[in-house]
């Protein structure tokens, strides 16, 4: 979320240097220039302001709720941070940051926090919901944070910029705080390594110098990698002593014999693991590293994992990869909506939306089941989207008894 309308031309900040962002906006200080934040359709107004010596975009009174839900700019209330699966402790907005409290500890020698569970009720327009929300965020929830405000959740052909996901994803981390972090100089991305790529020729050096100052200050690491099947395969082979993602990362972040972290690795990601060995789907992995206090060294103590389409779109099953792939081939504008760390839908959550068929959105739902209670929930769905109908569209592929997409869409095509 660093797209910016600025005097009519469109910035992506996330591939600018510090000096090319204070270059752009210190002639607009104090000037009533035309500036707009591109987090959502609702363009919301934004001015120029200069602290610490540097320049700034800030918020215009009485517009945050014209932003993205995960938009620095915009206000997570506490209604926001519920329909995502979180209380108010485990995330929320501080000076133009987003604060979180992760699951486990971030520094050396930390204690693994408490988790507690509590209830929000909601009003839907029909029935009262009720959500479970956690006050701590999970390390696939982060990374699904991560990639809402890269926006790597939504494709979009018409944008002709399309630019590699690693920048995109070290601007989303600069504007993440670690709740009780004030040591942390730029947010999450003070110690967060990211994989070796052409965009940024540096960026071994970068976490070398990420590594060795989270040695000296006691920190844990945080890392995102693009895994093939074979890094997953050696990463679980135990009986190579060590396995090392230098080749990805540039440093030394090891694993050692049976290290704990894989038992549940490899229970909770079952699927995803499988379905990455059998069919070569990359898969996007998300972990903490503990530092060596001697040696440039991080051993990873727990990992995550997501799988992604050739876009880096994030799916739940093969059916869905096939239509995201479907949607890409087609050149359609769509996002896959993320579920954060939500265990419970408060009416729907659409496997798909459709941004490209105005003046509504189109919901996309993929039914691959055909269990009593799958349908029965499946009937519910189809009852609140028919209610909702003058507020965005539906389409769906009943994938459990047809499943050949084309030969679905050659009966029902998508909406245009």
């Amino acid at each position: 979320m660093t797209i910016y309308k600025i005097q009519g031309n469109i910035h992506d900040f996330s591939v600018l240097k510090p000096l090319e962002i204070n270059n752009l906006l210190s002639p607009l200080l104090q000037q009533a220039a035309q500036i707009s934040c591109e987090c959502s359709s609702k363009s919301a107004p934004l001015f120029v302001t200069h602290r610490a010596g540097n320049y700034h975009l800030a918020k215009t009174a009485g517009s945050a709720g014209l932003h993205a839900q995960l938009c620095k700019h915009g206000a997570l209330t506490a209604v926001r941070a519920a329909s995502m699966g979180y209380a108010s402790s485990a995330l929320s907005n501080l000076n133009d940051e987003i604060v979180f409290s992760l699951d486990r500890p971030l520094k050396i020698g930390g204690e693994n926090p408490s988790v507690v569970s509590s209830n929000v009720n909601f009003q839907g327009a029909s029935k009262a919901y009720v959500r479970t929300v956690s006050s701590r965020m999970t390390l696939l929830g982060l990374l699904h944070v991560l990639w809402e405000r890269a926006r790597l959740h939504e494709h979009n052909p018409n944008n002709l910029l399309q630019q590699p996901i690693w920048p995109k994803l070290r601007a989303a981390a600069h504007d993440l705080r670690p709740k009780g972090r004030t040591d942390l100089a730029f947010g999450l991305s003070d110690i967060f390594l990211l994989p070796l790529h052409s965009q940024t020729a540096n960026q071994q050096a970068r976490n070398f110098a990420k590594l060795n100052g989270a040695r000296n200050t006691g920190s844990m690491l945080l890392f995102v990698a693009q895994f093939s099947p074979k890094d997953i395969a050696d990463l679980l082979n135990t009986s190579q002593n060590k396995y090392s993602m230098k080749s990805l990362l540039g440093v030394e972040i090891t694993r050692y014999g049976n290290a704990p972290f894989l038992t549940n690795l490899a229970s909770s990601f079952q699927n995803e693991i499988n379905r990455s060995q059998n069919f070569g789907d990359p898969l996007i992995a998300i972990g903490i590293a503990k530092p060596d206090s001697k040696l440039p060294y991080a051993q990873i103590s727990s990992m995550a994992l997501m799988p992604v389409t050739g876009h880096h779109i994030p799916f739940d099953s093969s059916f869905e990869k096939d239509l995201a792939d479907e949607l890409i081939n087609q050149k359609r504008h769509f996002l896959k909506p993320l579920r954060f760390d939500t265990k419970q839908d408060l009416q729907v959550h659409p496997d798909f939306i459709l941004l490209d068929v105005p003046p509504i959105d189109i919901a996309i739902e993929v039914y691959g089941m055909n269990t009593p209670s799958y349908l029965a929930r499946k009937a519910e769905k189809i009852d609140i989207y028919t209610a909702a109908s003058t507020n965005i569209g539906y389409w769906d592929w009943n994938a459990s008894q047809s499943p050949n997409l084309h030969a679905w869409l050659a009966s029902k095509p998508l909406p245009r």
